[in-house]
């Protein structure tokens, strides 16, 4: 496949040295690269740490105060942990969590499999084996702390203390997502760089990644990139640590928009974000291997093990997996990776599912997901009607294929929706249902109880216009606009210059003469079929393509035939004084069906010259005196090429066949002997030549998809923002400006350094504001209402009430909940459905009938749900005449309660921003008992 020439084995022992300190220089790099992640990792570890001591001041705060400030799911997730290290046994610990009944009361429930509890449970494991050792190395420090108008408490800070641990564990997992982050961008970087007119292949790869329709023409050279001779290797090592660090740095002045780990530290994304960089930079690797070397074991057990890892972790990444199934699925359709390697990832998807429901103990939400239904309907794809395709040999095959594209996509999304609603049927499961509805009211005006929950949370909002001038202003989003472009425009512009090279060549031929064998340019004559293939190797010049007729079979035949009678002839004693005399004679008479027009004066112009032969030079200065040896060697090369050429007829003829036209009207024979010129369809030869880097266009892919959900839920800024700096390092790498640019590449470097200058200065007043934020958390109402439960209730009781006060609940009172923050499941969403109608118009009853059924004990109701006020319309008021408009005019229960004394609900404790509510039955008699006086 690459060309080579007889001075290779030279040039390889001369430049060795050479390629020796080049590897040691990359090697240099790579280790270099590695020692700024671990910098950048260890100084967002600090970063993160203390803008949370900053915005809590977490180490004087009292530990029930800690607990509360882990609002909702935070300290739900924490109460989990806070089980595994109190409990005396480990297995007791795991059991009370695979029979939980504390937080759906009296519901039993599996918390591994409803919940994404593993960091919880692994996190508690470790600090239970690393106690003793964590007595030792910082112990548990104590002081009082004084407070206004209230008690002084006790704080306890020190590694052996487990929140801190726990928080420990949080910041390093944040350190190393960095670290990752900045070692991913070391990496990434494009497979192909143009060199002339001819596209270079990456040394990293072993194979020309391309579609099943690309054919490169015949007998052209694709440039091997070899260290040292080319220029794109040392750009692409040097840029690829000015990459790495943009990234880091790209990361660090936008860090409010692509982590809230400091606000929100044991939120799953944080857990889950480090194995999903890992897999997308498993797949990147992927995507640039030999298909042969995909489908290894150990590659794909480990790309397995990562896709299960990342399911088990957060639920949300079922919906990360299925945008990625869906660009590799286009990916197919467009021909950039082939059907294998399609295959090979899903089978990797495939395996990662069923790991992931191994570890979730059977997880209904991901059995009857829309990942699994796509996954389902592209892998029934992909074994048995990926065969229906057309091969793009003319125009018009061009828009069958684009409109059959166009129909497998739509029908491959209305096959998901229609299988998604059977497997909900059929396993009778609506964990999800609320997906649906939530994207419906997302496009449209449709709005309900549950989607109004969500839209009415800023994180669930549409992305604000404020965030586009903040990742403008810092540069991510010029940079990103113009690495995209500029890639867009290399891969769509080389095929062009291909074909404007074929007719250049086309047009040099005809004033030109043909260069002979004794040129230096390295050019490889094949004159046996009338067919010539010149490629200038060394000099780099334009290159020449010569398409010439192929003969009939039978013609063949009979020039073998005829070229072995003559050998015979002069291998016969008697014969060689003829042979001799006759020299010029037999040459001519081989040749008369190649080339008929030969000046007779260059007699070695018709010579076939071998050019791995070493000894060509003493061959020439001896020809005269070894006229007969001379003879029968040249017969003998002429043989042997005719014998290749004929072997390598039959494997080209299947590829001619691919980017030739086969319509006889398309074929001008041109003036010069059997010459003809073959017409290409422009169109058919650009879309062939189109080369994009599958790894490349992934990774745009997948960031226009992060783009389109976080302008739809603003939360998932968190996904797109850190996407758009992977993307932003290729600029540093390979710098991909047209070649009509002819300004110097220092001023390019000025033009890049200046632009991160800017963004540096207007990073750093993102960074001033974050760390300028000094807080300190207090909550003494809700500390006061945690006091009383715990002391005034007994260990039975079963509470109800808005659900973020319901996670503090359980995590400081060990108090059972009936309603959770955990809005993930049908079950929870219609206990909070129930629970809440205390903020609509319904009677004392019906609440009544709900609370009993659940078994609740206490209610209670935050005052600020039931008079709170809203510019958006989100009050609860306002929702519940939107769900309910039948009992508009109505009076609200919650301020029934609070203002009139009510049948079954009787008032036990209340505070200005809290009220809780015995619940009474009064269908049971008390009989009271009687004491002798």
């Amino acid at each position: 496949m690459f060309d080579s020439d007889t001075s290779d084995s030279e040039e390889d022992d001369f430049e060795w040295p050479r390629r020796q300190q080049f590897l040691r220089i990359r090697r240099f790099l790579k280790y270099l690269c590695l020692g700024i992640a671990i910098l950048f990792g260890t100084i967002h570890y600090y970063y993160v740490s203390s803008l949370f001591e900053n915005d809590r001041n977490f180490s004087h705060l009292s530990e029930l105060e800690r607990e509360m400030s882990f609002r909702t799911e935070m300290g739900f997730y924490y109460s989990y942990y806070k089980t595994i290290v109190n409990e005396n046994q480990l297995k007791v610990a795991i059991s009370k969590l695979i029979y939980d009944r504390k937080v759906e009361y009296p519901k039993e429930i599996n918390a591994f499999n409803r919940f994404n509890i593993h960091p919880e449970v692994l996190i508690g494991i470790l600090y239970r084996n690393l106690k003793p050792w964590l007595d030792t190395i910082d112990p548990r420090v104590c002081h009082l702390v004084s407070r206004d108008d209230l008690k002084p408490i006790e704080s306890c800070v020190g590694l052996s203390e487990p929140i801190f641990f726990y928080l420990e564990a949080i910041w390093w997992l944040a350190g190393i997502t960095l670290a990752i982050f900045i070692m991913f961008a070391f990496y990434f970087r494009s497979q192909f760089c143009v060199q002339g007119p001819w596209l270079c292949v990456s040394k990293e790869s072993s194979y020309v990644p391309k579609g099943p329709n690309f054919v490169y023409p015949k007998n052209q050279p694709v440039c091997a990139q070899e260290p040292l001779h080319s220029f794109c290797q040392p750009l692409k090592e040097s840029g690829s640590v000015a990459g790495a660090v943009l990234t880091g740095l790209m990361y660090a002045v936008n860090h409010d928009n692509i982590t809230r780990v400091q606000w929100t530290p044991n939120e799953r994304e944080n857990f889950a974000y480090p194995f999903l960089l890992l897999q997308m930079w498993l797949v990147t690797r992927h995507l640039r291997t030999h298909p042969d070397e995909i489908g290894a074991l150990g590659s794909q057990l480990v790309l397995l093990l990562v896709n299960a890892i990342c399911l088990s972790l957060w639920q949300f990444t079922q919906f990360i997996f299925l945008t990625q199934v869906a660009v590799f699925f286009l990916m197919e359709q467009l021909h950039i990776i082939d059907l294998k390697v399609f295959c090979i990832f899903l089978h990797a998807h495939f395996c990662g599912v069923h790991i992931a429901m191994f570890l979730l103990l059977g997880n209904e939400m991901l059995k009857t997901s829309f990942f699994s239904a796509f996954f389902l309907v592209v892998s029934a794809y992909g074994l048995f009607f990926s065969y229906l395709r057309f091969k793009i040999k003319r125009r018009i095959h061009v828009f069958l294929e684009g409109s059959l594209i166009i129909c497998r996509l739509i029908l491959t999304v209305a096959l998901t929706i229609w299988l998604k609603s059977v497997l909900t049927k059929y396993f009778n499961v609506q964990e999800d249902s609320h997906i649906l509805d939530l994207l419906y009211s997302k496009l449209t005006t449709y709005k309900n109880f549950h989607t109004m929950l969500y839209t009415c949370a800023p994180v669930f909002d549409f992305m604000p216009i404020s965030y586009f001038i903040e990742v403008t202003e810092t540069g991510l989003l010029p940079i990103t606009i113009l690495t995209v472009t500029l890639f867009i425009y290399k891969w769509f512009s080389l095929p062009i210059i291909f074909y404007k090279n074929i007719d250049t060549a086309e047009e040099k031929e005809k004033t030109e003469t043909p260069k002979t064998a004794n040129s230096d340019d390295g050019a490889v004559e094949n004159n046996n079929d009338a067919k010539k293939v010149k490629y200038n190797k060394r000099k780099n010049s334009k290159n020449e393509l010569y398409a010439d007729d192929n003969k009939n079979q039978d013609t063949k035949n009979k020039n073998d035939k005829k070229n072995k009678n003559d050998t015979k002839n002069k291998n016969d004693p008697k014969n060689k004084k003829d042979d001799t005399k006759n020299k010029s004679d037999s040459k001519t008479k081989n040749d008369d069906t190649k080339n008929k027009n030969d000046d007779t004066r260059n007699k070695n112009d018709t010579k076939i010259k071998n050019d791995d032969t070493k000894n060509k030079n003493d061959d020439i200065k001896n020809d005269t005196k070894n006229k007969n040896g001379d003879t029968k060697n040249k017969n003998d090369d002429k043989n042997k090429n005719n014998d290749t050429k004929n072997k390598n007829d039959n494997k080209n003829k299947n590829d001619e066949e691919t980017y030739r036209d086969d319509d006889s009207k398309d074929i001008k024979h041109l003036k010069e002997g059997s010459k003809r010129k073959i017409k290409y369809d422009p169109l058919v030869v650009y879309l062939r030549n189109i080369i994009i880097d599958p790894s490349i266009f992934y990774h745009f892919a997948q960031m226009t998809a992060f783009g389109i959900l976080a302008l739809l839920f603003m939360r998932l800024k968190l996904l797109f923002t850190p996407h758009m700096c992977l993307v932003a390092s290729l600029l540093m790498k390979n710098i991909q400006f047209p070649r009509e640019w002819t300004f110097p590449r220092l001023m390019i470097w000025v033009v890049v350094c200046t632009l991160v200058g800017v963004t540096t200065h207007f990073g750093k007043e993102h960074i001033d504001k974050e760390m300028s934020h000094v807080g300190e958390f207090s909550d003494p109402e809700q500390e006061a209402l945690l006091t009383w439960i715990r002391e005034e209730t007994c260990d039975a009781a079963v509470f109800a009430g808005p659900m973020p006060l319901m996670a503090a609940v359980m995590l400081s009172t060990r108090r059972a909940i009936a309603n959770t923050p955990h809005y993930e499941h049908v079950d929870a969403r219609l206990r909070t459905y129930n629970i809440y109608k205390v903020y609509g118009r319904f009677t004392n009853n019906e609440l009544y009938d709900v609370l009993k059924k659940y078994q609740v004990t206490h209610l209670v109701v935050e005052k600020s749900y039931c008079y709170g006020r809203s510019k958006r319309g989100c009050t609860f008021e306002e929702i519940w005449d939107m769900e309910v408009p039948a009992l508009r005019g109505r009076p609200r229960l919650c301020h029934r309660l609070l203002t009139d004394e009510l049948e079954h609900f009787f008032l036990e404790y209340e505070t200005d921003k809290y009220a809780v509510f015995r619940i009474h039955d009064y269908s049971v008699r008390y009989t009271p008992r009687l004491y002798d006086t």
